[in-house]
Formats: structure tokens, sequence, C-alpha cells
């Protein structure tokens, strides 16, 4: 238990020895991210329309249970049926012929809730206005298909799709991006730095004397300026002093292990 807080004090003196280095690394894998994500990502739009599956309800019988139940298995149904060709061709024939079927169809998203008979219908594109164009049109062509697919007219158009050159992109996200840049940029330094200290074998410590069994024989004070250079003036005015090797020079209270 010791030897393990031993090592987690040793851990942390480590990591707060790179922890500047850490931050401004982070900090910059932030910036980039941001820029790059504001100025050079195309933003991406959503636009969703509403489709009710719903029979018509009877005035003698109203709307049953069965007929609940039988416009739910539908809708699975219902779904395939969207993003088939049948339709999608019509949509792309009334857009002019701006898309391709296989465009449209990675454009077009069906999600239906659980035990709930909406269906959502929604499109992505780089225009707002335009994914709110695509998702009105492929209801309005659905609606008026599936009566003569099925023989049965069920859907209703709940909520048209609406947009605005204001709202917000759904992709890239500009925080999401910046976040994770600069997390990464981080972990990647401290990776790299962990990996140089545990790579240097050299020894730096009477520690790392003890953890190989290897005798201490004793240490070196490194003197500072101020010191060199009192050294250097007494020997000057002619006082005998012991001669000090230069390169020994570095910080007063660091020790170099003999």
């Amino acid at each position: 238990m010791v030897d393990e807080i031993i090592n987690f004090k040793e851990l942390f003196k480590k990591i707060k020895r790179y922890l500047f280095l850490t931050i401004t690394v982070a900090i910059f894998s932030a910036v980039i991210a941001g820029v790059v994500t504001f100025y050079y990502l195309t933003p991406v739009y959503q636009a969703t329309a509403q489709l009710l599956i719903n029979t018509e309800q009877n005035e003698q019988t109203g709307i049953s249970f069965s007929n609940i139940q039988t416009d739910l298995q539908l809708i699975n149904t219902y779904s395939v049926i969207i993003k088939s060709p049948v339709v999608l061709e019509q949509v792309a024939e009334e857009l002019g012929g701006v898309f391709t079927t296989d465009e449209l169809n990675e454009k077009i998203m069906v999600q239906t809730e659980s035990s709930s008979q909406v269906v959502n219908l929604t499109v992505t594109d780089t225009d707002p206005l335009q994914a709110a164009e695509i998702a009105n049109i492929t209801a309005d062509i659905f609606q008026n298909e599936i009566v003569d697919l099925m023989s049965v007219d069920n859907v209703r158009l709940l909520t048209p799709a609406a947009a605005s050159t204001n709202q917000s992109p759904v992709e890239p996200n500009l925080i999401v991006n910046v976040a994770v840049s600069g997390l990464i940029g981080a972990m990647f330094t401290l990776t790299i730095a962990m990996m140089k200290e545990y790579l240097d074998i050299t020894i730096k410590a009477e520690q790392d004397l003890a953890e190989l069994d290897l005798p201490f024989l004793g240490a070196v004070n490194l003197l500072s300026d101020q010191k060199m250079k009192k050294i250097y003036t007494t020997k000057k005015s002619g006082e005998k002093v012991i001669p000090v090797r230069r390169d020994l020079y570095e910080d007063q209270k660091e020790k170099q292990t003999i």
C-alpha cells in the first residue's frame, strides 16, 4: 500500500513537470479544431416532417383497437415504402432532377417510436431550406402513393417540415470538436511525456540507486551563478580557493549523484 502511494506521488510529480506543456498543447489543439470546424467544415442541417398513420374514424363504430394495431403493424412497411424507388423517383422529378434516388435515399431517415402511430421523416442537407423542401415533397408524394399501393387512406401529414436560414446545424458540433481535440492533445502530450520518463534509464536520484541495490557514495551540490561568481571573484583577489568544475553549475538545490 505504501509503495503504491509512493508510486502515485512519483507519477503526480512527473505529470506536474509537464503540466504547462500539456495545457499549451491542449489549448493549441482546441484552437486548431475550432478554426477548422468554423471555417472549413460544411455545416449540415436537418428538417423533419411528421406523418400520422391513422385509419379514418367510422361514424358508427369509431376507431377500434384492432384498427390501431393494424396501423402500428403497417408502420414498418410504410417506413420501407417511403425510401423505395417508387416514391423517390417522383421526389427526384419534383425537385427537377437535382438529386438521384440514391442521393435522396442517403439524405432521408425514417424514425418511429415504439407503439406510436407517428412517423418522423427527417432529411439532412447542407441547405436548411432545401432539407425542409425535400421532407415535405417526400411526405406529400408518399401520402398520395400509399392510396394506390395499399388501397387504404390512413396517412396524414401531422406536422410539415419547417426551416429557416438562422437555424443551428446538427453537425459539425463546434463545442464537441473543440473539447475532444483539446482532450486528445492533452492525452497525447502526457503519453509521450510518460514514455520519455519511463524509457530514460539514467540515474537521477538516490532512490534510483536504492531500487537497483547499488551503494550510494555521496553527492555534490551544484552551484548557482551567484556562487560561481563569488568563487571566481575570490580567486582573483588572491585568496586560496578549491577548483570547481564549471559544468557543475546549474541549480544550488539539485544534486548530482556520484
